[in-house]
């Protein structure tokens, strides 16, 4: 890397990681970043009545063993030690997320997301320096890689995950740190890599399979053609030789494997067709794929089968060492066979694929193929127009500048309404008079019971959390969500004295406040908004909240039916 690239790339990462910390201070929350904070600081009953629960339902048979493991582990004193252990125990997260966010567990919720999603930045940044580095070692541009590896960030779900405490970013970062492992496979330092990818995301291990299976069966054909079949044992000395090549991988996979891989748990929706085409959104899709990310997914798939028929037909032509040559075609054929087992696991069922994140690891295997297209494409361009790479060079810097000022835009989309208003007077007056420090959800909330709303803005540093309690319990406070699934008679004319309709008819709800709303078809994936659906207030599926915030000052007293009886 020249002075020149140096500069410019260190002064980019310097910038986002400056954008990306000033944006964490007003990015809204998912209860599944709450709920990392919780089980990673809760060594109450319910959190271990709760992982021993989670380790049933997706320990398969190594059930058993798992829980004695998680026992003798709880009793270790050092968070970051107890912390990788459990926290994929009690969630479906990596071993590697639970050790780097158990460095550092504030009292505070808020203060512990601000350290989590700056080393979610940090680490990504690291990984796609790394994912940078790798395109350039097999003969793509420096100016087409840096467009393909840092513009992932310019992607509305994949950016929007970094500010989100579940395991996506991590996902998608294995699978960057996958690909690059096998460019520099013949490194001995690539099988450190795969142990990292492997800690770092679950599906990195379709990936070590698809790489380690290729490259046994390439070598038995290469030994048979030398041998000339004279070698009866060849089945068996080439297997114990990929596993000797590699035992800090397949170490690595057996220990994810007994302990910590969350069977039962790949697939958690129907698959949907739109899954091809938002992962590579710019914008917020609200309720209808807009005509740019269709032309952006349909260019990118495009370009992505021109280099599979490329290298189909063995016309991989870009001017780099032997040594390089044979990495980047060994890379291609490792993604193709990778892309292949995910469509056969996602067929019969085991994975997911459509609008939610379960998805977007796929997304780095699309544009190392696109990187390499374009490439080929340039080159081929190369040789008719000789501006070719003056036009490359401007065309590059454009565009991933304009996509980071999308990308910064789209941020602020997702700014969290309680922390850029105030928080109404009588809200907080109201919670001021009736401290009983107890909370109504009627979704996946709990980020909330973490805020004061007693505060003009909300911090989410409470430190003594409010106390969750159910809808039909008695008393005065409030109710809180980003959905308003349970509420059925909502409607924005709502006003102090009405009477809330839900399912708990044993209890009556009345508003003796007025109610503040704000609400907002944004959320973490880029499209999940469906205006038609009841079941799931306005949403497509279950698995992102919308930026919306709906808050109830209630007073719950038995029903008169309840008093009669």
């Amino acid at each position: 890397m020249s002075d020149k690239e140096k500069i410019i790339t260190s002064l980019f990462i310097f910038l986002v990681l400056i954008s990306h910390s000033i944006i964490s201070l007003f990015h809204f929350h998912e209860c599944d970043s709450s709920d990392v904070y919780k089980y990673l600081t809760d060594s109450s009953l319910f959190s271990k009545g709760h992982f021993i629960g989670h380790i049933w339902k997706t320990g398969f048979i190594f059930a058993p063993l798992r829980i004695v493991f998680a026992l003798t582990v709880s009793i270790i004193p050092f968070d970051f030690i107890s912390s990788l252990i459990l926290l994929p125990l009690k969630m479906t997260y990596p071993p590697l997320e639970g050790f780097i966010y158990g460095l550092y567990l504030p009292d505070r919720f808020g203060s512990f997301y601000e350290y989590a999603s700056f080393i979610n930045i940090v680490f990504f940044i690291s990984v796609i320096l790394l994912f940078y580095q790798s395109l350039k070692f097999v003969g793509v541009s420096k100016y087409i890689s840096f467009l393909c590896s840092f513009g992932i960030l310019s992607f509305y779900s994949i950016n929007s995950y970094t500010y989100h405490l579940g395991s996506t970013i991590w996902f998608i970062s294995g699978s960057l740190i996958s690909i690059s492992s096998t460019i520099f496979f013949r490194n001995k330092a690539s099988k450190y890599g795969f142990s990292l990818a492997l800690i770092t995301s679950y599906p990195s291990i379709v990936h070590f399979f698809a790489h380690n299976i290729y490259l046994y069966i390439k070598r038995i054909f290469t030994k048979k053609l030398r041998a000339n079949n004279k070698n009866k044992n060849i089945l068996i000395d080439k297997f114990i030789l990929i596993i000797n090549s590699n035992k800090i991988g397949f170490l690595t996979l057996l220990f994810i494997i007994l302990l910590f891989f969350p069977f039962n748990s790949g697939n958690r929706i129907d698959f949907d067709f739109r899954g091809f085409l938002t992962p590579f959104a710019f914008f917020p899709q609200y309720s209808k794929i807009s005509i740019l990310t269709i032309f952006t997914s349909i260019s990118l798939f495009v370009i992505s089968f021109y280099t599979i028929y490329k290298r189909f037909l063995n016309e991989i032509k870009i001017s780099i060492p032997y040594k390089n040559s044979k990495s980047l075609n060994f890379a291609i054929d490792i993604s193709i066979i990778n892309l292949i087992f995910i469509t056969l696991l996602i067929s019969i069922g085991q994975l997911s694929f459509g609008l939610t994140r379960h998805s977007l690891f796929i997304a780095p295997y699309i544009l190392f193929l696109v990187a390499v297209g374009l490439q080929l494409i340039y080159l081929e361009f190369k040789k008719k127009f000789f501006k070719a790479f003056l036009i490359k060079k401007i065309l590059s810097i454009s565009l991933l500048t304009f996509l980071m000022i999308l990308s910064t835009y789209s941020s602020y989309l997702r700014f969290d309404p309680l922390k850029t208003n105030e928080i109404p007077l009588n809200i907080r007056e109201f919670v001021a008079k009736n401290n009983t420090n107890t909370m109504s959800l009627v979704d996946c909330d709990t980020h909330y019971l973490y805020n004061d709303f007693s505060e003009i803005r909300a911090t989410y540093n409470k430190k003594d959390p409010q106390t969750y309690v159910p809808l039909d319990f008695i008393g005065t406070r409030l109710l809180v969500t980003q959905s308003i699934r349970e509420i059925e008679n909502f409607s924005f004319d709502l006003k102090k004295g009405d009477e809330l309709i839900t399912k708990y008819k044993n209890v009556k709800i009345t508003l003796v406040d007025e109610p503040y709303f704000k609400e907002s078809n944004i959320f973490f994936d880029s499209m999940n908004f469906d205006k038609n659906s009841s079941l799931y207030a306005k949403r497509d599926n279950l698995f992102s909240r919308s930026n919306s915030i709906y808050i109830f000052p209630i007073k719950v007293v038995p029903s008169s039916l309840e008093l009669l009886s």
